[in-house]
């Protein structure tokens, strides 16, 4: 089902508005008159969307979403500090009702956009909806926007309709939704239909073929949502299918360790967890043709483990027990407990046996 790093991510891409147009009033007031006056949807859309980027401005960090990784510029924050907490708060309020209005007017007329919205809003108890309908989740209302939006082509929504029909066991229509989506470009729509193509999920045949293609149409995508498609692709081409839980027999050896490396970059350089990892193991034992560098690969390890990866925790224990000559790091016991501790803390057996 829809989950609020979709509504956050989608949110994030309505970003349209400035700092210092956000607090100019005349610039306000010209935008809602406009937006009264017309019967353009679109421009109406456009002034709904900006009242939702003004009052993210106004968010405080209780209603921060997905751990608080809302950025604001210093600007922002000196001027939202100044602000009392019940201004902010009653500023914010009054964007959002403003901001709900216009979603549901403009769903109320079949807009696409606002519909997709509007269903986000029923399947996430989104903190942006203010309104009463909105504060508790609703599937089946949500289904109903979703399902309408999709009606329209708004390719976010056929993927998200895909995800309710799978969760209510009509495959079919999940497979419909999915492609849908996915011949439209839709990076998580692509990366769906490789997974259930290569694995033979959702009772498909596998099909290397074409879940390979769609393997590499989600990879190919410049969004960061193509991280894991391009972490997966790196697998395939470095010969490592085992990785991605798939049979040794079921697929011939494509081994290219020109593209594995650079799918790997590429996950990578969106902050891919596993692909920090999977960069230490190269730089630690040399792998895809690279050369041997100790110091990148405890860097790669680090940042890992930092974030939760219980390999790459044990990894780092075993740097700290021998030390890192490149980056001047003896050999420091305390520590390389420390990290193995973490390790077995999230379940991984080594570590835990290592400990004894």
């Amino acid at each position: 089902m829809p989950n609020s790093s979709t509504s956050t991510s989608t949110k994030s891409r309505l970003s349209i508005a400035s700092f210092s147009l956000t607090h100019d009033k005349d610039a306000i007031k010209t935008y809602r008159r406009m937006a009264n006056k017309t019967n353009n949807k679109d421009v109406q859309m456009t002034y709904c969307k900006y009242l939702l980027q003004v009052a993210s401005i106004y968010e405080t960090k209780d209603h921060t979403t997905n751990g608080g990784h809302k950025r604001k510029t210093a600007a922002t924050a000196a001027a939202v500090a100044a602000a009392s907490s019940p201004t902010i708060d009653k500023t914010r309020r009054r964007l959002l009702e403003e901001a709900e209005y216009w979603i549901e007017k403009l769903a109320a007329s079949g807009y696409p956009e606002a519909l997709y919205i509007k269903g986000m809003w029923h399947a996430t108890n989104d903190h942006a909806c203010v309104g009463l309908i909105y504060q508790g989740i609703n599937h089946e209302k949500a289904f109903k926007c979703l399902r309408v939006a999709a009606k329209h082509g708004w390719v976010e929504a056929s993927y998200q309709v895909a995800r309710y029909w799978k969760d209510r066991g009509d495959y079919k229509k999940t497979l419909t939704n999915y492609k849908l989506a996915a011949h439209q470009g839709h990076v998580l729509a692509n990366y769906k239909m490789a997974k259930i193509l290569l694995r033979g999920q959702l009772g498909q045949k596998v099909n290397i073929k074409q879940g390979l293609e769609y393997l590499k149409s989600a990879a190919d995508a410049t969004s960061d949502d193509s991280a894991q498609a391009s972490f997966d692709l790196s697998c395939v081409y470095s010969d490592d299918i085992e990785a991605l839980g798939m049979e040794r027999d079921c697929l011939a050896s494509r081994k290219n360790v020109t593209m594995a490396m650079q799918y790997l970059l590429k996950a990578h350089r969106s902050g891919l967890v596993s692909a920090y990892h999977q960069l230490g193991k190269v730089y630690e034992y040399g792998l895809l043709d690279q050369v041997q560098d100790r110091s990148i690969a405890f860097e790669n390890y680090s940042k890992a483990a930092e974030q939760g990866h219980a390999q790459a925790m044990l990894d780092v224990s075993r740097f700290y027990l021998q030390g890192v000559p490149g980056l001047a790091i003896p050999p420091h016991h305390e520590l390389a407990f420390k990290w193995c501790q973490r390790s077995a803390s999230h379940g991984l057996a080594q570590a835990e046996f290592a400990l004894g």
